[in-house]
């Protein structure tokens, strides 16, 4: 599919499906950031997000570290999150934090 849509397509694709990609269109689009760090934020976000859900799925089969004998997921984990806070800047990175935690709740 990344063939026949093309680089920028494929990124446009990959995040209207994804609530992650979602988010930081709509961050984008607020804060007229660049393509390149929406780009740059969405694959680093996106690594930790599946780094987290296999560090969840770890815990819940009660093993002590990842079978692949690499290094700590939480340690992963914290490092990319340094370079998405390098990538948004102090102001941006705060924001995100904020809104990606938010929960809105539209019932009367």
């Amino acid at each position: 599919m990344k063939d026949a849509l093309g680089t920028d397509r494929y990124l446009d694709y990959k995040m209207a499906i994804n609530g992650t990609g979602q988010q930081l269109r709509n961050m984008a689009a607020r804060y007229d950031l660049p393509r390149e760090t929406v780009s740059q934020a969405f694959a680093l976000q996106s690594e930790i997000d599946q780094l987290s859900r296999a560090q969840n799925a770890t815990r819940q089969a009660n093993a002590v570290a990842l079978s692949t004998g690499g290094p700590d997921p939480a340690e992963l984990i914290n490092q990319l999150q340094g370079q998405l806070a390098q990538t948004f800047g102090p102001e941006l990175w705060q924001a995100w934090q904020a809104g990606r935690n938010l929960r809105v709740d539209l019932n009367p």
